[in-house]
């Protein structure tokens, strides 16, 4: 009798990155590097689970990144804690590097806000949520004369 082999499995986890940028001199202020983040219930259900591929009729994508600061989001969050529509654009650049990554980016301009403490980062359906991920990172206070570059990547690994 043939031995069967072990099942692929899949493996997806969620990375941001947030960069301080001094506009005038281009000079990186502030990094978190890469932080894994958190997938809410509606991330899971309604944006992985039910990928379009299947045909299933509730599916949504993520098409806007938030900046707030708030507090790490739980699993049923339907918006990000201590965020403003000041911080809240749709995607820059939507890309696919090395085979098995989905990256977004945007980048946010210091005098655009009025809010200037930043400490936590998500990705939403739509401008005022469902909120499908997020998590934070040590606060910082955003000048004028700065800018944010932030990036989210989704990892898909063989296991």
């Amino acid at each position: 009798m043939a031995r069967r082999k072990k099942a692929d499995g899949i493996s997806l986890k969620g990375f941001f990155r947030v960069q301080i940028i001094d506009k005038k001199t281009g000079r990186v202020e502030g990094d978190t590097g890469y932080k894994e983040n958190v997938i809410t219930n509606f991330g899971f259900q309604s944006c992985i689970a039910a990928l379009p591929f299947i045909g299933v009729g509730d599916t949504a994508q993520g098409s806007y990144m938030i900046l707030g600061s708030g507090t790490v989001p739980a699993t049923d969050a339907a918006g990000l804690d201590g965020s403003d529509t000041d911080q809240v654009s749709s995607f820059a650049g939507i890309s696919v590097v090395d085979s098995l990554t989905q990256r977004v980016s945007q980048k946010f301009e210091g005098s655009d806000h009025s809010m200037t403490t930043l400490a936590n980062i998500g990705i939403l359906v739509a401008t005022s949520g469902p909120l499908i991920c997020g998590n934070t990172f040590d606060s910082s206070e955003l000048g004028a004369a700065q800018q944010v570059n932030c990036t989210y990547e989704l990892r898909f690994s063989r296991v």
